[in-house]
């Protein structure tokens, strides 16, 4: 039988199996084409691939999908965001995006652009929303959790308000224009309580609100061009979404034992845990924030 050198990616893949599914070795040789000694090194040797895999995605070295280069935006475009921007120091320049994400999905899966579809059925119940916001000055401030139910079990001996994140929700867990005016009103406030005048760049969404804001000026970026403007699409989401995974499948290694069985695994991942997570990864994203790449007002000339 020809034997296949494993990946990093088929390394994880061969673990989660190991730990979820309880495959046996032969299970796994057969599985994967693969010699038993790579099968016992990786399973050695887990915590340290994982590690791996999570700084790989954090160093932006797997394959992306191609988007237009910032030269191929409209130069009026330019100019206006150039024009926008005068003015406002970098701390005053923030960018709020979203993205969906299936809170106990495997973390090739949980990775999932806000872009793709979510089919209905069981992935479908398990997928949020998470709304980030950041500055140009490296700050990134609570993110919004839109989830399906009003009140969890797992929330019952503590106030929302107490949750690390702000938590909203609907029925498909989507970001609507009531909440996200609810959202910017918050955000408002709080400038307002600081003296401070900001300027924020959202996408041209259908749910995008039509209401002025004291202190306030949003901006809506053009069709097509999000993917390259907005500071959380360059690096911050994606960083935050390798470190949700690294967290699940720590979760996931440590929890195997006290699972009498593989299916009840994901089961046993709450909101809450989902919650806490999403919140750790944020914290995560701003220790690192010197190192990802945030378009800068200079960008814009």
């Amino acid at each position: 039988m020809l034997r296949t050198a494993l990946t990093l990616s088929d390394k994880v893949k061969l673990i989660e199996l190991k730990e979820t599914q309880k495959l046996s070795t032969k299970e796994l040789i057969t599985k994967f084409k693969c010699g038993k000694t790579q099968v016992y090194d990786a399973i050695k040797n887990k915590e340290k691939i994982i590690d791996e895999w999570v700084n790989s995605k954090n160093s932006g070295k797997s394959k992306r999908v191609k988007t237009p280069s910032y030269e191929q935006i409209d130069p009026r475009v330019k100019q206006k965001l150039s024009r926008l921007i005068a003015g406002y120091e970098a701390k005053d320049v923030y960018n709020a995006d979203e993205t969906g994400l299936l809170f106990r999905g495997i973390p090739t899966k949980s990775l999932v652009l806000k872009s793709e579809s979510c089919s209905e059925g069981k992935k479908a119940k398990d997928r949020i929303t998470v709304l980030m916001c950041g500055s140009m000055a490296e700050e990134i401030r609570k993110p919004l959790v839109i989830g399906k139910p009003k009140k969890l079990r797992c929330f019952k001996n503590m106030g929302i308000s107490s949750l690390p994140v702000i938590w909203k929700f609907n029925k498909k867990a989507w970001k609507t224009t009531e909440i996200m005016e609810q959202w910017l009103r918050y955000f408002n406030a709080d400038m307002r309580s600081q003296n401070r005048n900001v300027l924020i760049f959202l996408d041209n969404a259908a749910c995008r609100p039509k209401i002025e804001l004291s202190n306030t000026k949003m901006f809506m970026l053009p069709p097509n061009t999000t993917s390259i403007t907005q500071l959380m699409d360059q690096g911050v989401i994606y960083t935050f979404k390798s470190y949700y995974c690294k967290f699940l499948l720590q979760s996931l290694l440590c929890m195997m034992d006290n699972c009498s069985s593989a299916h009840l695994f994901p089961k046993s991942i709450s909101i809450l845990d989902a919650v806490n997570w999403i919140a750790l990864a944020c914290d995560n994203v701003k220790a690192e924030c010197g190192k990802i790449v945030f378009v800068k007002p200079s960008s814009f000339k």
